[in-house]
Protein backbone atom coordinates (compact mmCIF):
# COMPACT_ATOMS: atom_id res chain seq x y z
CA UNK A 1 0.00 0.00 0.00
CA UNK A 2 0.99 3.43 -0.51
CA UNK A 3 0.32 4.64 2.45
CA UNK A 4 3.01 2.45 4.28
CA UNK A 5 5.64 3.89 1.62
CA UNK A 6 8.10 6.95 2.73
CA UNK A 7 10.26 8.33 0.10
CA UNK A 8 12.68 11.37 -0.28
CA UNK A 9 15.74 12.29 -3.25
CA UNK A 10 17.98 9.21 -2.19
CA UNK A 11 15.83 7.43 0.09
CA UNK A 12 12.77 4.60 -0.03
CA UNK A 13 11.54 2.89 2.30
CA UNK A 14 8.19 0.54 2.37
CA UNK A 15 6.48 -1.99 5.33
CA UNK A 16 4.99 -5.41 4.21
CA UNK A 17 1.70 -6.77 6.03
CA UNK A 18 3.99 -9.93 6.66
CA UNK A 19 6.36 -8.12 8.61
CA UNK A 20 9.12 -6.53 6.56
CA UNK A 21 10.49 -3.44 6.11
CA UNK A 22 12.17 -2.68 2.79
CA UNK A 23 14.83 0.07 3.07
CA UNK A 24 16.78 0.94 -0.51
CA UNK A 25 19.51 4.17 -1.38
CA UNK A 26 22.74 4.44 -3.48
CA UNK A 27 26.23 5.64 -4.58
CA UNK A 28 27.05 6.66 -8.50
CA UNK A 29 27.55 2.51 -9.33
CA UNK A 30 26.46 0.75 -5.81
CA UNK A 31 22.74 0.00 -4.91
CA UNK A 32 21.97 -0.38 -1.26
CA UNK A 33 19.19 -2.44 0.59
CA UNK A 34 18.50 -2.85 4.08
CA UNK A 35 15.97 -5.83 4.86
CA UNK A 36 14.03 -5.95 8.90
CA UNK A 37 12.62 -9.38 9.17
CA UNK A 38 9.70 -8.31 12.55
CA UNK A 39 7.17 -11.09 11.71
CA UNK A 40 7.59 -14.81 12.00
CA UNK A 41 9.02 -17.46 9.83
CA UNK A 42 12.58 -17.99 8.27
CA UNK A 43 14.16 -14.99 6.76
CA UNK A 44 14.76 -14.95 3.18
CA UNK A 45 15.68 -13.14 0.08
CA UNK A 46 15.36 -13.89 -3.11
CA UNK A 47 17.12 -12.42 -6.14
CA UNK A 48 15.66 -12.59 -9.59
CA UNK A 49 18.35 -11.76 -12.31
CA UNK A 50 15.99 -12.55 -15.19
CA UNK A 51 13.12 -10.11 -14.21
CA UNK A 52 12.51 -7.26 -16.52
CA UNK A 53 10.02 -3.93 -16.14
CA UNK A 54 7.60 -3.97 -19.27
CA UNK A 55 6.03 -7.03 -21.36
CA UNK A 56 8.35 -5.62 -24.17
CA UNK A 57 11.58 -6.53 -22.13
CA UNK A 58 12.89 -10.04 -22.03
CA UNK A 59 16.23 -11.48 -20.46
CA UNK A 60 18.03 -13.55 -23.12
CA UNK A 61 20.72 -14.03 -20.43
CA UNK A 62 20.30 -14.37 -16.73
CA UNK A 63 22.82 -16.17 -14.35
CA UNK A 64 23.76 -15.83 -10.52
CA UNK A 65 26.25 -17.34 -8.83
CA UNK A 66 27.09 -17.66 -4.88
CA UNK A 67 30.32 -16.73 -4.84
CA UNK A 68 31.09 -16.36 -1.13
CA UNK A 69 29.53 -17.24 2.42
CA UNK A 70 27.91 -14.03 1.98
CA UNK A 71 28.48 -12.58 -1.58
CA UNK A 72 26.65 -13.13 -5.19
CA UNK A 73 27.31 -12.83 -8.77
CA UNK A 74 25.48 -11.83 -11.59
CA UNK A 75 25.43 -10.99 -15.46
CA UNK A 76 22.42 -10.46 -17.86
CA UNK A 77 21.61 -9.71 -21.34
CA UNK A 78 18.21 -8.06 -22.14
CA UNK A 79 16.49 -7.12 -25.09
CA UNK A 80 13.34 -4.89 -26.65
CA UNK A 81 14.06 -1.34 -25.79
CA UNK A 82 17.30 -1.50 -26.25
CA UNK A 83 18.84 -4.82 -27.98
CA UNK A 84 21.21 -6.90 -26.40
CA UNK A 85 22.14 -5.07 -23.29
CA UNK A 86 24.72 -6.67 -20.98
CA UNK A 87 24.60 -5.72 -17.51
CA UNK A 88 27.11 -7.33 -14.26
CA UNK A 89 26.53 -6.64 -10.41
CA UNK A 90 28.21 -7.91 -7.31
CA UNK A 91 26.73 -8.25 -4.04
CA UNK A 92 27.53 -8.61 -0.51
CA UNK A 93 25.20 -8.92 2.13
CA UNK A 94 25.91 -8.67 6.35
CA UNK A 95 24.80 -11.81 6.94
CA UNK A 96 26.25 -15.03 5.87
CA UNK A 97 23.82 -17.42 4.08
CA UNK A 98 22.62 -20.62 5.64
CA UNK A 99 21.46 -21.75 2.32
CA UNK A 100 21.62 -21.77 -1.14
CA UNK A 101 19.35 -22.37 -4.03
CA UNK A 102 18.46 -22.59 -7.28
CA UNK A 103 14.85 -21.99 -7.91
CA UNK A 104 14.83 -21.03 -11.54
CA UNK A 105 17.10 -19.82 -14.32
CA UNK A 106 18.73 -16.57 -12.83
CA UNK A 107 16.85 -16.86 -9.52
CA UNK A 108 18.20 -17.74 -6.27
CA UNK A 109 16.76 -17.95 -2.69
CA UNK A 110 19.33 -16.82 0.04
CA UNK A 111 18.32 -18.36 3.82
CA UNK A 112 19.41 -16.77 6.48
CA UNK A 113 20.21 -18.08 9.96
CA UNK A 114 16.90 -18.35 12.17
CA UNK A 115 16.87 -15.24 14.22
CA UNK A 116 18.49 -13.24 11.91
CA UNK A 117 16.80 -9.82 12.28
CA UNK A 118 18.73 -7.76 9.73
CA UNK A 119 20.16 -7.45 6.63
CA UNK A 120 22.00 -4.85 4.51
CA UNK A 121 22.85 -5.64 0.92
CA UNK A 122 25.42 -3.60 -0.91
CA UNK A 123 25.71 -4.44 -4.55
CA UNK A 124 28.01 -2.83 -7.64
CA UNK A 125 26.58 -2.70 -11.13
CA UNK A 126 28.84 -2.12 -14.18
CA UNK A 127 28.09 -2.69 -18.07
CA UNK A 128 31.24 -3.62 -18.61
CA UNK A 129 32.36 -7.36 -16.31
CA UNK A 130 31.15 -8.70 -13.61
CA UNK A 131 35.01 -7.56 -12.08
CA UNK A 132 34.08 -4.09 -12.44
CA UNK A 133 31.14 -4.54 -10.46
CA UNK A 134 33.11 -5.80 -7.60
CA UNK A 135 35.65 -2.77 -7.89
CA UNK A 136 32.42 -0.52 -8.22
CA UNK A 137 31.03 -1.62 -4.79
CA UNK A 138 34.09 -2.25 -2.93
CA UNK A 139 35.20 1.32 -3.75
CA UNK A 140 31.58 3.04 -2.61
CA UNK A 141 30.82 0.89 -0.28
CA UNK A 142 33.90 -0.72 1.83
CA UNK A 143 33.67 -0.10 5.26
CA UNK A 144 30.18 1.68 4.86
CA UNK A 145 27.06 0.96 6.60
CA UNK A 146 23.30 1.52 5.25
CA UNK A 147 23.02 4.72 6.85
CA UNK A 148 26.09 5.75 5.71
CA UNK A 149 25.11 5.15 2.42
CA UNK A 150 21.87 6.97 3.04
CA UNK A 151 23.56 9.97 4.55
CA UNK A 152 26.01 10.38 1.51
CA UNK A 153 22.99 10.17 -0.96
CA UNK A 154 21.41 12.94 1.06
CA UNK A 155 24.73 15.20 1.35
CA UNK A 156 24.75 14.51 -3.17
CA UNK A 157 21.23 15.51 -3.76
CA UNK A 158 20.79 18.08 -1.24
CA UNK A 159 24.39 19.67 -3.20
CA UNK A 160 22.33 19.16 -6.47
CA UNK A 161 19.07 20.55 -5.52
CA UNK A 162 20.56 23.39 -3.47
CA UNK A 163 22.13 25.00 -6.73
CA UNK A 164 18.94 26.51 -7.22
CA UNK A 165 17.02 28.69 -3.66
CA UNK A 166 13.42 29.22 -4.11
CA UNK A 167 11.77 32.34 -2.04
CA UNK A 168 7.78 32.17 -1.64
CA UNK A 169 5.36 29.90 -3.45
CA UNK A 170 4.75 26.21 -3.76
CA UNK A 171 8.45 25.61 -3.28
CA UNK A 172 7.98 21.38 -2.43
CA UNK A 173 6.32 21.50 -6.30
CA UNK A 174 9.25 23.00 -7.65
CA UNK A 175 12.34 20.95 -5.82
CA UNK A 176 10.06 17.69 -6.97
CA UNK A 177 10.38 19.36 -10.72
CA UNK A 178 14.06 19.76 -10.46
CA UNK A 179 14.45 16.72 -8.35
CA UNK A 180 13.44 14.19 -11.95
CA UNK A 181 15.52 16.60 -14.06
CA UNK A 182 18.50 14.70 -11.86
CA UNK A 183 17.14 11.65 -12.51
CA UNK A 184 18.67 10.79 -16.12
CA UNK A 185 21.13 11.02 -17.81
CA UNK A 186 22.63 7.68 -16.16
CA UNK A 187 26.48 7.39 -16.15
CA UNK A 188 28.31 4.26 -17.57
CA UNK A 189 31.65 4.53 -16.63
CA UNK A 190 32.92 2.24 -13.69
CA UNK A 191 35.26 3.71 -10.89
CA UNK A 192 38.15 3.21 -13.02
CA UNK A 193 36.88 4.83 -16.20
CA UNK A 194 36.18 2.09 -18.39
CA UNK A 195 32.45 1.75 -20.02
CA UNK A 196 31.19 -0.65 -23.08
CA UNK A 197 30.96 2.03 -26.28
CA UNK A 198 29.01 1.62 -29.06
CA UNK A 199 30.56 -1.44 -30.95
CA UNK A 200 30.39 -3.45 -27.66
CA UNK A 201 33.80 -2.85 -27.18
CA UNK A 202 35.57 -1.86 -23.81
CA UNK A 203 36.86 1.83 -23.57
CA UNK A 204 38.25 4.08 -21.02
CA UNK A 205 37.17 7.92 -20.52
CA UNK A 206 40.08 10.27 -19.85
CA UNK A 207 40.87 11.30 -16.30
CA UNK A 208 38.47 13.72 -14.99
CA UNK A 209 35.40 13.22 -17.66
CA UNK A 210 32.49 10.90 -17.32
CA UNK A 211 30.79 8.53 -19.93
CA UNK A 212 27.20 9.25 -19.93
CA UNK A 213 23.99 7.31 -21.97
CA UNK A 214 20.07 7.29 -22.38
CA UNK A 215 20.05 10.64 -23.74
CA UNK A 216 16.51 11.48 -24.68
CA UNK A 217 18.08 14.61 -27.03
CA UNK A 218 14.69 15.45 -29.04
CA UNK A 219 12.86 15.50 -25.78
CA UNK A 220 15.52 17.51 -23.53
CA UNK A 221 17.24 19.98 -26.11
CA UNK A 222 14.84 22.81 -25.64
CA UNK A 223 14.72 23.16 -21.71
CA UNK A 224 16.18 20.51 -20.30
CA UNK A 225 20.05 21.01 -21.86
CA UNK A 226 20.00 24.45 -21.85
CA UNK A 227 19.22 24.81 -17.76
CA UNK A 228 22.29 22.35 -17.49
CA UNK A 229 24.50 24.25 -19.11
CA UNK A 230 23.57 27.16 -16.15
CA UNK A 231 23.42 24.37 -13.46
CA UNK A 232 26.25 21.72 -14.24
CA UNK A 233 28.38 22.79 -16.78
CA UNK A 234 30.65 19.51 -16.74
CA UNK A 235 28.15 17.52 -17.17
CA UNK A 236 27.25 18.90 -20.38
CA UNK A 237 30.51 18.97 -21.67
CA UNK A 238 30.57 15.08 -20.55
CA UNK A 239 27.51 14.37 -22.56
CA UNK A 240 29.17 16.59 -25.80
CA UNK A 241 31.96 14.15 -25.22
CA UNK A 242 30.15 10.91 -24.61
CA UNK A 243 28.13 11.87 -27.98
CA UNK A 244 31.57 12.20 -30.03
CA UNK A 245 32.60 8.97 -28.44
CA UNK A 246 29.57 7.42 -30.05
CA UNK A 247 30.14 9.74 -33.00
CA UNK A 248 33.58 7.94 -33.42
CA UNK A 249 31.86 4.48 -33.29
CA UNK A 250 29.14 4.62 -35.92
CA UNK A 251 29.34 7.71 -38.27
CA UNK A 252 26.78 9.31 -36.46
CA UNK A 253 25.41 11.33 -33.96
CA UNK A 254 23.17 10.00 -31.78
CA UNK A 255 19.29 10.23 -31.41
CA UNK A 256 18.27 8.05 -28.14
CA UNK A 257 21.64 5.95 -26.89
CA UNK A 258 20.89 3.90 -24.06
CA UNK A 259 23.19 2.04 -22.36
CA UNK A 260 25.74 1.52 -25.38
CA UNK A 261 22.89 0.93 -27.76
CA UNK A 262 21.13 3.25 -30.03
CA UNK A 263 17.31 2.82 -29.38
CA UNK A 264 16.44 4.35 -32.85
CA UNK A 265 18.33 2.16 -35.18
CA UNK A 266 18.17 -1.66 -35.07
CA UNK A 267 20.94 -2.75 -33.29
CA UNK A 268 24.09 -0.32 -32.95
CA UNK A 269 26.82 -3.14 -33.25
CA UNK A 270 25.15 -3.57 -36.61
CA UNK A 271 25.37 -0.05 -37.88
CA UNK A 272 29.05 0.29 -36.29
CA UNK A 273 29.74 -3.07 -38.98
CA UNK A 274 28.17 -1.35 -41.75
CA UNK A 275 29.98 2.34 -40.87
CA UNK A 276 33.56 0.34 -40.68
CA UNK A 277 33.02 -1.14 -44.07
Amino acid sequence: SHSDEYARPGYYKVDFPVGITAEMTADVHTGAHRYTFKGKGIPQIQVDAEYCIGWWSKALKAELVADGPNTITGTRNTTAWAHGRDGYFSAEFSVPFAKVEEVGRGKLLLTFPEGTKEVSVFAGLSGVSAENAKANRLAESSGATFDDMVSRAYSQWDAALGKIKVEGGPADVFYTCLYHTFVTPNRLDDVDGSYRDFKGENRKVAPGRSYYSTLSIWDTFRGWHPMMTILDPKLTVDIIESMLDMYDCTGELPVWPLSSFETISSSCRSASSKAGS
